[in-house]
């Protein structure tokens, strides 16, 4: 569903699909991935009960982006949280991360 940017923080606590202004959230097979701009910032796997945050600075946009899913990691209780930088686009290289 296309979305308002402040309705992201809501979209990211409940693992719901979104597309917004330069970002977007997509859902399956136990993974949700929110992208700004082509950029995987968020990887949530709901199977592993683990979370990938990519914290690099990008821009102003993305980092707004990533301060709405860091007020929002709160209600991921009983996930591990990894924060790296720069998380890979390529599918194969993803799934390290995992």
């Amino acid at each position: 569903m296309c979305i308002k940017n402040c309705e992201i923080g809501y979209c990211v606590s409940s693992l719901a699909p979104f597309i917004a202004n330069s970002s977007y959230a997509i859902k399956g097979n136990n993974l949700y991935i929110v992208n700004s701009y082509n950029t995987t910032i968020l990887i949530v796997d709901t199977k592993a009960k683990q979370i990938t945050f990519n914290k690099t600075f990008y821009s102003t946009t993305t980092s707004r982006l990533q301060n709405t899913i860091r007020k929002e990691l709160h209600y991921f209780c009983g996930y591990t949280i990894t924060e790296i930088d720069d998380v890979p686009t390529n599918e194969n290289e993803l799934e390290k991360y995992l």
